[in-house]
């Protein structure tokens, strides 16, 4: 069973290496422009926070996640910012074993929705038979 475990600041810190190899990795290939100190300073801010993705009695990753409310309509969104599960772990349905845990972390931080981005355009595919929509389009012009 594949579940999701929040950490502490000492545990963070006791596992950095793992977690700033991981933010690397996504980092290259998202082709992402922070840095891992970054994410390690908005999780002691609280600004985001770092779940241990637990597959049966094994961390196979980490996952980065925010919440977003809409001042307008009262809804709140879990929001996915950064995944990582180390390769040696993956498997058949461990992606989608990790949204049912999404799923329920969502539910019990009061949210209505999950959200996530990536510039990787294969998640489309696997994310739509999940149930996900796409909800917008993103367009960026660097200046």
């Amino acid at each position: 069973m594949l579940t999701l475990r929040s950490t502490t600041g000492a545990e963070l810190r006791n596992n950095w290496d793992f977690v700033e190899q991981g933010l690397k990795t996504v980092i290259r290939k998202t082709n992402s422009n922070f840095i891992p100190a970054d994410i390690y300073a908005s999780i002691l801010s609280k600004g985001l926070f770092l779940y241990w993705i637990v597959d049966d009695e094994y961390t196979v990753g980490f996952t980065v996640i925010s919440e977003a409310a809409t001042s307008y309509n009262g809804t709140k969104s879990l929001y996915v910012d950064h995944v990582y599960i180390e390769s040696k772990y993956m498997r058949n349905a461990l992606i989608e074993d990790l949204d049912l845990a999404f799923e329920d972390l969502a539910v019990k931080c009061d949210c209505t929705s999950l959200e996530f981005n990536s510039p990787r355009m294969g998640w489309g595919r696997r994310l739509r038979r999940m149930g996900w929509t796409p909800h917008t389009v993103v367009y960026k012009r660097d200046l």
